[in-house]
């Protein structure tokens, strides 16, 4: 699990073994973006530039997510 900023609204970041890396609105307390995978989520991370990114199995996938 990551906490971050997007569009300047705090989230946070989460990714499991259901392949699957969710971004939840910590403002609203949901999430608002479920995004699947080929493989079992091992570790996420923000990058400065308001990107994500994840590790699932051998590869390392870049996200770029949008609040709208």
């Amino acid at each position: 699990m990551v906490c971050t900023q997007l569009d300047g609204s705090p989230i946070a970041v989460t990714g499991g073994s259901d392949r699957t890396v969710r971004v939840w609105d910590l403002r609203m307390g949901r999430h608002t973006n479920r995004i699947g995978l080929s493989s079992d989520v091992n570790a996420v991370t923000g990058t400065p530039a308001g990107g994500i990114v994840a590790a699932c199995g051998w590869d390392i996938v870049l996200l770029e997510l949008s609040m709208e």
